[in-house]
């Protein structure tokens, strides 16, 4: 996961970055498909019946967390001069 973070972070200092946060962009919107299947399926092996149902929210919240957390990262890491956008 991290992977795909960092070549969207490299996108942003690279000449051609546009094209290379569009890259990482689209492999990380494709690979939350599997992401959010992955809370659910741990739960149910991990946690008792009444436990399910917050476990459940905590882990798909905590990736919503994450996502936001990226969102405001590269908010301040689009404070530049030398902006071509």
């Amino acid at each position: 996961m991290n992977n795909r973070r960092l070549l969207r972070f490299t996108g942003s200092f690279h000449p051609s970055g546009f094209w290379i946060l569009f890259i990482g962009q689209t492999i990380d919107a494709a690979a939350q498909v599997f992401i959010l299947g992955v809370p659910p399926k741990l739960v149910s092996v991990w946690f008792s019946m009444g436990q399910q149902n917050l476990a459940i929210s905590v882990g798909i919240m905590a990736n919503n967390a994450g996502v936001a957390a990226g969102f405001l990262l590269f908010t301040m890491d689009d404070k530049r001069e030398n902006s071509r956008y």
